[in-house]
């Protein structure tokens, strides 16, 4: 569902600005290759990511497969000026890790754990995974435990399971630690009087008070 509103936005979006950049399509048989290399210029020239008009090209992509254009719109370096422009860098520019940051993470985790203990098991669940704070929230761990590996399943991103290896002790530790927090094998980690929108406002709320922030501890 999530896809098809997104998809939504950008298309709307994006024949808005066809049309106030002179382009009066009247029907989407009249959509062609100049469309979107006139789109794709304007958001080069705006400054936007590379992920996103990467994005926005394959939303595009995707209408012209619908109308059985397949093939019209091929690399997104094809529509712009500077093929550096749409191109993604998977390398950071700088060590992102709580610990290169001077954070003491078992301090910081009893602080959050006494704030919310369910939080507190979401956020060690995050760094040992590397889960997305939705995947955190919804984690149902005897589900999930295949021996090996993690299979995540719920809140993942375009709602694909996904595989996370178990490679540490201290991986298995927590993963036990949460089989100990639920009760039986449907259960997830998040707070039972909760739903998903309170439980991830309150994922953000808590580690905002506890100085969990950019801004907080870097």
């Amino acid at each position: 569902m999530k896809t098809i509103e997104k998809r939504e936005i950008d298309l709307f979006a994006a024949f808005g600005q066809l049309q106030q950049m002179g382009f009066h399509l009247r029907t989407l048989d009249n959509f062609k290759k100049k469309h979107v290399e006139a789109l794709a210029r304007k958001w080069e020239a705006d400054g936007l990511s590379a992920s996103t008009i990467q994005n926005r090209i394959s939303v595009l992509r995707t209408l012209a497969e619908w109308l059985g254009k397949t093939g019209m719109i091929g690399r997104s370096t094809e529509f712009v000026a500077d093929p550096k422009s749409v191109t993604r860098t998977a390398a950071a520019t700088y060590d992102h890790s709580w610990t290169a940051a001077g954070v003491d993470v078992e301090a910081v985790m009893r602080m959050v754990s006494a704030t919310d203990k369910y939080v507190g098991m979401q956020l060690r669940l995050c760094l040992a995974f590397a889960l997305r704070r939705e995947e955190a929230v919804m984690f149902k761990p005897y589900r999930a435990d295949k021996g090996a590996y993690i299979e995540v399943v719920d809140g993942t991103k375009g709602g694909r399971p996904r595989v996370v290896m178990i490679r540490t002790e201290a991986q298995r530790r927590v993963l036990e630690e949460a089989k100990a927090f639920v009760k039986g094998v449907n259960g997830h980690v998040g707070s039972p009087s909760r739903d998903l929108k309170s439980s991830i406002r309150r994922f953000v709320y808590v580690l905002s008070k506890c100085g969990v922030t950019k801004a907080g501890l870097g």
